[in-house]
């Protein structure tokens, strides 16, 4: 997808059709990557953000743990970071092209591993197409 086909928000799935998140935002602007999920106190279970192009991350100045998974251009997972808190760097690995970030115990509750690849599918109003 390029940044101009972007939906504003995606329900993100396993290839088993597992839901990982419902409301994951895109961050494809510049400034909607520089601020992230800064200035958040939770993140639901259901929400997340999607960074294009993705990479290394930070929690600077965060106030909330979350999952980190590297993801590869046909959404592979290249890498898992489960609980990056406050104030920790995760690397990306070579071939990351999207980074998604979802509430802390996420990737573990889904069961999600290293290669597993995700689907996109655009959110409505809060509802899954």
């Amino acid at each position: 997808m390029s940044n101009s086909s972007l939906p504003g928000l995606v329900t993100i799935v396993t290839a088993a059709g597992v839901e990982l998140a419902r409301q994951v935002k895109f961050a494809a602007s510049f400034r909607d990557r520089a601020l992230g999920l800064l200035g958040r106190r939770e993140l639901g279970s259901d929400e997340g953000m999607l960074f294009e192009p993705g990479g290394s991350i930070h929690t600077l100045w965060m106030r909330i743990t979350i999952d980190v998974a590297f993801l590869d251009h046909n959404l592979h997972v290249l890498k898992i970071s489960d609980a990056v808190a406050p104030w920790q760097l995760r690397f990306a690995p070579r071939g990351t092209r999207y980074t998604l970030e979802l509430a802390n115990g996420r990737l573990a509750a889904c069961n999600l591993r290293v290669g597993e690849r995700l689907r996109m599918i655009p959110t409505r109003l809060g509802v899954a197409a």
